[in-house]
């Protein structure tokens, strides 16, 4: 019997340099491509939000986070990689995405891009009853 995952985290650390007005509508948009540009789908990956830490709201991708004055807000994304993401040979992949907030300067919406990422996707070992199963079909 084989059991192996492997995940990966990525971290946003945001300050809100204002003094006197919070950061709001905090939201983070995260996106998964392979090299070709293809989008990464659930079957290939598992994204989720791992934890918050300074910033108030619920705590999942989206929700729309506030980050009070002078504060510093830190989330941490936990990738976790399914079979499906490199099934035979290892896979190339673009983590991405982006984050808006409205601006406590001017109240404007604001959007930053997340500088690109890229890791690649090692295939899964199979199990051994897997294995045996295809070997005595080759026979």
């Amino acid at each position: 019997m084989t059991f192996t995952r492997q995940a990966f985290r990525g971290t946003l650390t945001v300050f809100n340099g204002n003094e006197d007005t919070p950061m709001r509508d905090v939201k983070l948009t995260l996106r998964v491509n392979n090299t070709e540009g293809d989008i990464a789908t659930a079957n290939e990956f598992q994204v989720g939000l791992e934890s918050i830490d300074g910033f108030n709201g619920k705590a999942e991708l989206g929700a729309g986070w506030e980050l009070a004055p002078g504060a510093t807000g830190k989330a941490t994304i936990l990738y976790i990689p399914t079979k499906h993401a490199a099934p035979t040979e290892p896979t190339d992949y673009v983590f991405s995405g982006s984050l808006s907030y409205t601006d406590p300067y001017n109240g404007l919406t604001a959007t930053r891009e997340i500088y690109p990422r890229n890791a690649d996707g090692e295939p899964h070992p199979r199990p051994q009853a897997d294995i045996l199963h295809a070997a005595r079909r080759l026979r």
